[in-house]
């Protein structure tokens, strides 16, 4: 396993020709190179040239090779970790090298509803583009599931801060919806938080659970966009939105396709103080 992370740290040098910056991210998933590749060529445009980024394979590997290689470096450099549930619990850092996406993960970036409309436009050749919005309601759509997502991911939030082996995200969206309109099931959303809830009081009782609780919905609450924020896109509102473009247009895109577009045309104004994270020689 160190091997592979060595081989992948290194492996930045063999394109140095083609990069004036080294990104080291954590997805190594099929088509997350080019995503995100698209994502800070166009936030470092003008400025640095990105043509590749350096997958690591996990947070923790990510850390860590930029805790040991940044004394070193000898180009401009950046390592990006997702916000995960350690944002939600205000326990995340940005340093010179160190980049904590403001999100959840990278997909959240993919949420933005212009680009959306553009693409569920390329994505009907017959049905106009204001019918298409009106069809899709975005809008619509955000009202009825952020506040029970919002909701589920704060008790995530205190499930990953006091009892860590309780199963979170890697609950499957499949199991929180009863339909093909990309909206959940707002009984079983309910039946899961009871199900976290009950979880993390058998552990911790009920007066650690209510600070905990407390302490977060506070933070979550007074948070612009904490639906978008603090939700996993890859986990829960991309599996939605994807299952509602399909419906909407009938499109066989594969999924990584349709990420990858929005990738090249969502606002990415969230993550534009990147840049004053990147590492100098």
């Amino acid at each position: 396993m160190e091997r592979n992370l060595l081989a992948r740290s290194a492996k930045s040098v063999f394109f140095e020709e083609f990069n004036d910056i080294d990104i080291f991210i954590e997805d190594t998933a099929v088509g997350y190179e080019k995503l995100f590749m698209e994502l800070f060529s166009r936030v470092f445009a003008g400025t640095y040239r990105v043509s590749n980024v350096f997958p690591l394979g996990s947070r923790g590997a990510v850390i860590t090779e930029c805790d040991q290689n940044l004394p070193n470096i000898k180009r401009p450099t950046l390592y990006v970790v997702d916000g995960d549930l350690h944002l939600i619990n205000q326990n995340t850092e940005n340093r010179p090298g160190l980049y904590t996406l403001p999100y959840y993960c990278v997909e959240n970036l993919l949420v933005d509803e212009n680009a959306i409309h553009s693409l569920i436009n390329e994505e009907s050749a017959l049905i106009s583009r204001e019918d298409l919005i009106d069809l899709f309601d975005y809008r619509g759509w955000v009202i009825n599931n952020s506040e029970a997502l919002t909701d589920l991911f704060i008790d995530y939030g205190v499930a990953f801060s006091t009892c860590p082996s309780i199963q979170t995200v890697a609950f499957d969206i499949s199991n929180l919806v009863s339909s093909n309109t990309g909206d959940v099931d707002h009984i079983k959303v309910a039946a899961r938080k009871r199900a976290i809830t009950d979880a993390i009081i058998e552990r911790i009782g009920a007066d650690e659970y209510n600070l905990h609780r407390t302490r977060i919905e506070a933070f979550a609450c007074n948070s612009e966009d904490a639906f978008l924020k603090f939700v996993s896109a890859k986990d829960y509102i991309l599996p939605l939105l994807l299952m509602r473009i399909r419906r909407t247009t009938s499109t066989k895109a594969p999924n990584v396709n349709i990420k990858l577009r929005l990738a090249m045309i969502c606002n990415l104004t969230g993550i534009a103080d990147s840049t004053q994270y990147v590492a100098n020689a």
